[in-house]
C-alpha cells in the first residue's frame, strides 16, 4: 500500500508552543555561544597581561587596572543594556493597536505574528549586544579614570579661569569621558525605539 508521508499543510500546522521551544532553544544557544566567546577572549586578555606585569614584578598595578576596567565596564555597560532594554519594554507596552496589512507589508505581518514567541530573547539579546559593546569601549578608558579617582593639585591655576591646573590634566577629560558615553547612550536608545516603533 501507500507509505504515508507528512504533507506540506501538516507540517506548516505544527503547534505554537512546539515553535516556541524550537525559538527559545535555538536564541539560548546563540547567547550562550557568544557569552562564551566573549568570556574566553576576556580570559585570555587577562591571563595574558596577569603574567606580564608579575614577570616584571608590577602585579598590583595590573590590580589597579584591571579594577578601574572592570568598573567601567560594568557601570557604563549596565546603563546602556538598562536603558535599551526600558525603551523596547516602553515602546511595546505603550504601542497602540497595530496590524499591517499582509498584502502589502509582508515581512512586518509575519514579523509581528511570530515575535511575541521570542520578545523576550530578543530584547535580552538587543540589551546585552548594546551592554557589551559600550561596557568594553568604556573599559578602554581606564587611565582617564585613574587619572580623575588620584586627581591631586597642582597649586597653580590658570590665568583666565582660574582654576587649577590640575583640572584640566585629570577630571575635565573624565567629565567628557562620561558626557560622551552618557550623549551615545541617549543616542543609542532614540535609534533603538524608533525602529522598534516602525516595526510595532
Amino acid at each position: 500500500g501507500p507509505v504515508p508521508t507528512d504533507s506540506p499543510e501538516r507540517i506548516r500546522a505544527l503547534p505554537s508552543s512546539r515553535w516556541k521551544r524550537l525559538v527559545t532553544r535555538l536564541v539560548a544557544a546563540v547567547i550562550v555561544v557568544i557569552a562564551l566567546f566573549y568570556v574566553f577572549v576576556a580570559f585570555v586578555n587577562i591571563r595574558t597581561n596577569v603574567l606580564w606585569f608579575r614577570s616584571v614584578h608590577v602585579d598590583d598595578v595590573y590590580g589597579t587596572i584591571l579594577g578601574a576596567q572592570i568598573l567601567l565596564f560594568c557601570v557604563f555597560g549596565g546603563l546602556a543594556a538598562l536603558a535599551v532594554a526600558g525603551s523596547l519594554v516602553l515602546v511595546i507596552r505603550l504601542r497602540p493597536a497595530f496590524r499591517p496589512d499582509p498584502t502589502r507589508q509582508i515581512w512586518r505581518h509575519r514579523y509581528l505574528r511570530f515575535e511575541r514567541y521570542f520578545r523576550v530573547w530578543l530584547i535580552v539579546l538587543i540589551a546585552a549586544y548594546v551592554g557589551v559593546h559600550t561596557g568594553t569601549a568604556a573599559s578602554h578608558r581606564w587611565q582617564t579614570y585613574v587619572m580623575w579617582r588620584n586627581a591631586e593639585s597642582w597649586h597653580r591655576t590658570d590665568p583666565q579661569f582660574h582654576r587649577d591646573i590640575s583640572y584640566y590634566v585629570s577630571v575635565l577629560p573624565f567629565n567628557r569621558m562620561v558626557i560622551g558615553y552618557l550623549s551615545s547612550i541617549v543616542v543609542i536608545c532614540l535609534v533603538v525605539t524608533f525602529v522598534a516603533g516602525y516595526l510595532y
